[in-house]
């Protein structure tokens, strides 16, 4: 089974409840189904993992390449709920690892704009797109192609 990343935020406001001047930032749990039920709607045998973008991890040095998400249970079942699949039972809270290259970089520089981030294990498919639809399309267009063959991921505005 082909696991694909979702890297995301919570979604909060954090200019605090009242400031007017800034809205909210990240993914509320219903565009987090809408995703995942997107995502998972892609190809036979695509399960979609979600990742909570860690700020902790992303304040270290730049030149690093780390993983900037961490998985946790909560993660796992509302991704199966979403997809209809049970949870993959194999990741835990922080589990280690690697981000495909270029996520972290892409976060450093966009902010949570970039986010939702869609990614295999080796390269970023596709990110800044708020829409599940369009996601899903990217994302099915880029797995076609092989990976040494693409060049740029699906951009901010595409």
């Amino acid at each position: 089974m082909r696991a694909i990343h979702l890297y995301y935020m919570p979604l909060s406001r954090p200019c605090g409840a009242g400031a007017r001047s800034c809205g909210t930032v990240g993914q509320s749990d219903a565009d987090l189904a809408e995703y995942v039920r997107a995502l998972a709607s892609v190809s036979p045998g695509v399960r979609v993992e979600l990742r909570q973008v860690d700020l902790a991890v992303l304040s270290g040095p730049a030149s690093s390449e780390p993983d900037i998400g961490k998985r946790g249970r909560a993660d796992e079942k509302r991704a199966a709920a979403s997809a209809g699949n049970e949870p993959a039972g194999s990741s835990a809270a922080g589990q280690a690892g690697r981000s495909a290259p270029g996520v972290a970089e892409l976060f450093r520089q966009y902010g949570p704009a970039a986010l939702p981030i869609v990614s295999t294990d080796d390269r970023v498919l596709a990110y800044g797109e708020p829409d599940p639809g369009r996601l899903a399309r990217k994302v099915a267009h880029a797995l076609k192609r092989p990976a040494q063959a693409q060049r740029t991921c699906s951009k901010i505005g595409d």
